[in-house]
């Protein structure tokens, strides 16, 4: 065997130019460390009760009427928008519910139909009070027509609008 072949001490392979920072050699001295300054604390664990008290939207909705399922697709559109389902959230959806009239079961029903991720009293006031659309199209033939008296029934109107060449005597 060659001398050259083996492996001692001293010829322990040096690092990548790094000067052996916190590794030592064998036989060199090693200097204590000194201590901190400040000594490191763990945090102080969280009672068991505080992680016990983490809010549960389902239940919250489940407590407040409505079904199992019907809470769950709600929570589950909600968190397709990144909406968040607070404890503050869902107390505002309950108490909208209650100024609707409707029931918090018929409010999430209605949300989740119409993909809403919350819920306001007066957006369903507005929608029945609006009735069906018209077009432009439908609101100017039907003047044309009350204006012309096309379309006329005398039980639905009773004084019907004469609007003829004739004078008109205002009383």
């Amino acid at each position: 065997m060659s001398p050259h072949g083996v492996i001692s001490e001293d010829s322990l392979p040096e690092g990548k130019g790094k000067e052996g920072k916190g590794k030592e050699r064998k036989g060199e001295e090693q200097t204590p460390a000194q201590p901190a300054s400040n000594p490191v604390q763990a945090r102080p664990e969280k009672p068991a009760a505080v992680a016990a008290d983490r809010f549960d939207a389902a239940d919250f909705l489940i407590e407040h009427g409505a079904d199992r399922q019907t809470a769950a697709d709600f929570l589950t559109l909600r968190r397709g928008k990144k909406a968040a389902s607070t404890a503050t959230a869902m107390r505002a959806i309950v108490r909208e519910a209650g100024k609707s009239g409707m029931g918090l079961q018929d409010a999430l029903t209605l949300c989740c139909a119409k993909g809403w991720a919350g819920f306001e009293a007066g957006w369903v006031g507005q929608q029945a009070r609006a009735g069906p659309r018209q077009t432009t199209n439908d609101q100017r033939k039907a003047t044309l027509d009350e204006l012309t008296g096309r379309n006329r029934h005398a039980a639905d109107k009773p004084n019907p609008r004469d609007i003829t060449a004739e004078v008109i005597r205002i009383a």
